[in-house]
Formats: structure tokens, sequence, C-alpha cells
């Protein structure tokens, strides 16, 4: 269970299954929370600069730490950018999947489109996930933060 803080309130939580039995992932269902998991972007709070990445999962910002929030997924709704346009410039993260760049490049048009600062990172995982980089790939992705 990982629970889902916004503003030092635990609003919602997602489960992960680790056997293969059940779905992969389970939340709060939207009535059941009281802020909806795709109204929110996980590790908010933890931002202190104005410059940001967006990955697509928790386990993502679990492996680069601070100035990098999650958005649940690749489908992206406004309220979830709303959130994000608090930040001057983004890096976009997503995995390396067709869909998952296309769905990089759609959100960054519409961040852009405030006149924000975005750039879209290729890390050419070839089906890899941001959890599989080494050491030494993980700094040089979190320098582009500092």
């Amino acid at each position: 269970m990982i629970p889902i803080f916004y503003k030092n309130y635990l609003v919602n939580y997602v489960g992960r299954d680790v056997t293969g039995k059940q779905n992969r992932y389970l939340n709060m269902t939207n009535k059941q929370s009281i802020i909806p998991l795709k109204n929110l972007v996980y590790n908010l709070d933890n931002c202190k600069t104005k410059t940001v990445g967006i990955v697509e999962g928790i386990f993502d910002v679990w492996k680069l730490g601070d100035n990098f929030v999650a958005t649940f997924g690749t489908a992206i709704i406004n309220y979830q950018i709303l959130e994000l346009l608090k930040f001057d410039k983004f890096y976009i993260i997503f995995d390396s999947e067709k869909d998952a760049w296309e769905k990089a490049i759609n959100l960054g048009k519409k961040l852009a489109s405030f006149s924000k600062d975005v750039e879209i990172i290729d890390l050419e995982l070839k089906n890899k996930d941001i959890a599989d980089l080494n050491e030494q790939e993980l700094q040089d992705l979190k320098l582009l933060l500092e």
C-alpha cells in the first residue's frame, strides 16, 4: 500500500499486487477517496524548485527522488495540468513505448501552450523502465533538475 499525500494530507492510496493474481494496481474509487487519483500529481509536496521532472509512476519517482512527480500513467487530465503549471520548466520522461512517447509529446504541447519551457527526454530504454537505469544514468538525469 502506497499512501498518496497532498498538502500533507492523506487523500488516497495505491495498492500494488506483487503476486500476479490480481489487478496490478488498485486505488480507492473516486467516491471513497478524498481526492480522486487522477486529480493528483504524486510527490508534488516534495518539489522545491521551479523545474520538475514528470514521470509515469510512483516507483519512478522513488528511484529519482525530490523534484520529480508522477501522473499515475500517461493519461493526463486537465486538473493534473493545472497542478503542474506552478512550475516553469518541465522534463517529461515517460517510458519508451510508442504510445507513451505520443502521450509525452501531447503533454509537452499542452504545457508549452502556457509559455512554459518543456523538454521531452527519450531515454532510449528499448522497452525498459526508469527503474532499470544504472546509478550513473540516474545521477545524470537528476542533474537536469538542479
